[in-house]
């Protein structure tokens, strides 16, 4: 055996050797069971929250203390035999020497433009109009977020039909573009629900932000032992070990790395097998301060006022991905 390759696999032992001891010696390693379904409700109220092109505010601070970078995507096939999964991982570094408490959000979705290319080969655009309108229509063909998922009825709704002059909403607009490509003389192929744009989901989750996969991004302290991993793992039951017929593949969502200053952090994005069948094409990532967002859901309840209004995302990027699982 070379000294490079007994160098490699030192080097391998040593990197991998907290997180297997986390996971050997503690005697409650930090695997949370999560017997319920992953759809839950960020508000609480029965109405949705209408959120407006005025909530959406994508701009994180230059914040110097935290460091997203590696971000890969990978796609594997589900063990339950009924679909695929998304595997999105990125490293977050710790670039001060004190442990940082975040609120985590990853989302996975299919966003096309209104266009299908299929439909055009049977009606041509117009040559003599220069642009088409549908290219700017964005939608949203299906959304996993890590760790909960947000149902569109609690972002918005239909305005109110007792109101005839109520304007038009982002819900009409969408409406109107959903059905347009379902009256189509040329439309063929299942037609994507009717979803909520991305720039609402992420307005919205900017107003519940607290709501996140919480953890703390360590500094030059040693994560303890039952923190050294993170999961919301659900552990087969013995009958479905049994029958090999696994139940809770979609509720895991995260998986967590801790070490000294930084974390791996891994998002687990279920998708099940359907007509047309396609995979995701964008991958967001939105991170916020927790001592931030805890003081901004106050003020929006009604803190004290005249103070500044805080503003706790510290990072927040899109990232698009090809068949190919390559990032552009």
């Amino acid at each position: 055996m070379s000294i490079r390759r007994i160098r490699y696999i030192t080097f391998s032992v040593l990197l991998a050797a907290p997180v297997f001891a986390g996971l050997l010696w503690s005697e409650d390693p930090n695997i949370t069971e999560n017997p319920g379904g992953s759809e839950v409700a960020v508000n609480d109220g029965a109405n949705p929250d209408k959120i407006t092109i005025n909530d959406y505010n994508p701009i994180a601070i230059d914040d110097p203390t935290i460091d997203v970078e590696d971000l890969t995507v990978d796609k594997r096939y589900s063990p339950d035999g009924r679909g695929e999964i998304l595997d999105v991982m990125f490293t977050l570094h710790n670039l001060t020497n004190d442990p940082i408490e975040l609120f985590v959000w990853v989302l996975a979705y299919r966003e096309t433009n209104a266009v299908d290319e299929n439909d055009r080969k049977w009606i041509p655009y117009p040559i003599w109009r220069e642009h088409d309108p549908a290219k700017r229509e964005n939608i949203v063909h299906f959304m996993k977020i890590t760790p909960k998922d947000i149902p569109a009825n609690k972002i918005w709704g239909p305005k109110d039909p007792n109101d005839p002059n109520a304007p038009d909403g982002p819900y009409e607009e969408q409406k109107r573009i959903i059905e347009r490509m379902r009256d189509s003389v040329a439309a063929v192929r299942p037609i994507p629900e009717l979803l909520p744009p991305a720039w609402m989901y992420i307005a919205y989750l900017s107003r519940y932000p607290t709501q996140g996969l919480n953890m703390t991004l360590y500094g030059d302290e040693t994560p303890p032992p039952d923190k050294l991993t993170l999961s919301d793992y659900v552990p087969p039951t013995p009958e479905e070990k049994r029958t090999k017929v696994f139940k809770n593949i979609d509720k895991h969502s995260y998986t967590v790395e801790q070490l000294r200053r930084k974390s791996i952090i891994r998002s687990h994005h279920y998708l099940r097998y359907k007509v047309d069948y396609q995979f995701y094409n964008t991958v967001a990532v939105v991170i916020f301060d927790a001592e931030a967002a805890r003081k901004y859901e106050e003020q929006a309840n009604g803190g004290a006022a005249g103070e500044p209004i805080a503003n706790p995302m510290l990072h927040y990027q899109i990232y698009k991905i090809n068949r190919d699982l390559k990032i552009r």
